[in-house]
C-alpha cells in the first residue's frame, strides 16, 4: 500500500495507476512485516530482563520512539500503531503476567 500526501490531482481516481519518478531517490519501500518481526525478536531479551519495568518506561508513543532512536532506529520506519501492536505482542509473549 502506498499513501500519497499531495494536493488534489485532477484526473486521478480510485483504481488509477500512478507512476512515481524521484530523481533524488527520496522514496523507499518499507518492509513493515519484516521490521515488526525483527523488532519483536529484539524486544524479547529486553522484556525478559526487565519485565513490567520495560513497559512502564516505554508507555507512550513518544517514549517508544525515544527508546527506539537509541536501541533500534530501523523500527522508526513503522508507525505508532505498528509499535503498539508489537509492544502488546511482546508483553503477551514475554512477561509472566
Amino acid at each position: 500500500m502506498i499513501e500519497v500526501i499531495a494536493p488534489r490531482l485532477q484526473g486521478i481516481n480510485a483504481g488509477c495507476s500512478l507512476q512515481f519518478h524521484d530523481p533524488v531517490n527520496r522514496l523507499r519501500c518499507v518492509d513493515s512485516q519484516r521490521i515488526r518481526a525483527q523488532l519483536l525478536e529484539f524486544l524479547k531479551f529486553r522484556v525478559l530482563a526487565a519485565q513490567d519495568l520495560f513497559f512502564k518506561q516505554t508507555a507512550g508513543s513518544e517514549q517508544r520512539r525515544a527508546w527506539l532512536t537509541v536501541h533500534y532506529p530501523e523500527a522508526l520506519q513503522l508507525d505508532d500503531d505498528d509499535h503498539e501492536h508489537v509492544w502488546k505482542q511482546a508483553k503477551m509473549l514475554y512477561t509472566e503476567n
